[in-house]
């Protein structure tokens, strides 16, 4: 309906058909109406809001182009808005519109940035939308706080594929502070599997040492689509590989990755797990036959430890270390690998000391 203030006949029309403007949604307006419009919707604090936005970046001049009488039009209505306090007074200026806080405190140009590094072209995406073409920018350009460019930031917001000037110039391979592609966060904030238009490789790596593929797996609980598969022996920097990674999220393992010859089963994360392990403290089942390995190869829980602690199923003699199991054969019950109940007594909020039969266990 906001298409109606283009024609002051169609408004005059409109208003009389009964259309409440004070109830309209502006801020998909791109355009300054009739100077008659304006006077008769002045009143309406929504409308005074975009009008105060788009009359000023109107009036702003882009590089390598003439000025015209559109934009001296433009500057001359921003001015009468501040030069009236009635007018201002309908206009918001609060932080929730960063847009208009930011040119009623600095009057920025294109290119000027906030305290967090964010251009008007920014600020605008993160109100309301597409920018208008007054103050688009170079689409590589970074925010210093967030690394985010304005594709980016429109991934992150608008949760749909950015328009195609957003992504020229290189700016498909900029990344944020974390590392993270355009698809990476299409797929953090999205959850959606990612467009065409934003795919990279497989072996593309944030800072965390995720791939892609890892951040399929983590944030859609799904195996990653055939372009996205890499060998399962890339970890990321917590140590987890795909094949962890799906055992955690409760995804089935797929044939790629079991058929996988870089799949190690005794391979450990940062904490000392494997994939048996994760499997029985996430699952809490009888892990598979696949996923058994040595038990002398782990270092701090035993495999034992854990089955005992998460499964009711007698632990099978193959999990057992040789020192567990020279313990068990001699009658001897094998010493738990983790903090005894008087140590977690003792980091607990609890008075008193522990119970005495606590110091035997």
């Amino acid at each position: 309906m906001y298409k109606s203030l283009t024609n002051v006949t169609t408004f005059r029309f409109c208003k009389l058909s009964g259309v409440d403007y004070s109830s309209i949604d502006y801020t998909r307006m791109d355009f300054i109406p009739d100077l008659t419009i304006i006077r008769e919707l002045s009143s309406i604090n929504y409308f005074m809001t975009m009008l105060y936005a788009l009359s000023y970046v109107h009036g702003l001049v882009p590089p390598d182009t003439e000025e015209t009488s559109d934009h001296i039009e433009a500057r001359d209505i921003f001015e009468w808005i501040e030069s009236d306090a009635l007018l201002l007074g309908c206009v918001n200026i609060s932080d929730d519109i960063s847009v208009n806080r930011f040119i009623y405190e600095h009057k920025p140009g294109i290119m000027d940035t906030d305290e967090y590094g964010k251009t008007l072209a920014v600020l605008w995406i993160e109100t309301w939308g597409e920018p208008p073409v007054n103050i688009r920018h170079d689409p590589t350009f970074r925010v210093f706080s967030s690394g985010d460019t304005m594709a980016l930031t429109w991934v992150r917001l608008m949760r749909t594929v950015p328009p195609e000037w957003m992504l020229a110039g290189g700016a498909m391979t900029v990344v944020d502070n974390t590392g993270d592609t355009l698809a990476m966060t299409w797929v953090r904030y999205v959850l959606t599997d990612v467009p065409e238009r934003l795919m990279h490789g497989p072996l593309v790596r944030n800072k965390y040492g995720d791939t892609l593929g890892m951040m399929y797996v983590e944030h859609l609980k799904k195996e990653p689509p055939v372009a996205l598969r890499h060998k399962v022996s890339l970890r990321g920097y917590d140590g987890h590989n795909i094949a962890m990674l799906m055992i955690i999220n409760r995804v089935e393992l797929p044939d790629w990755v079991l058929k996988d010859p870089s799949f190690d089963v005794s391979a450990i994360n940062v904490q000392g797990h494997t994939c048996m392990i994760l499997w029985i403290m996430t699952r809490k089942t009888v892990p598979p036959p696949f996923l058994f390995h040595d038990p002398n190869t782990i270092r701090g829980n035993t495999v034992l430890t854990v089955w005992k602690q998460y499964l009711r199923e007698e632990p099978p003699e193959c999990i057992y270390t040789k020192k567990e199991l020279e313990q068990k054969r001699k009658g001897r019950v094998p010493k738990p690998t983790g903090p005894s109940l008087a140590s977690i007594w003792a980091r607990c909020p609890i008075i008193g000391p522990p119970p005495t039969y606590f110091m035997s266990m």
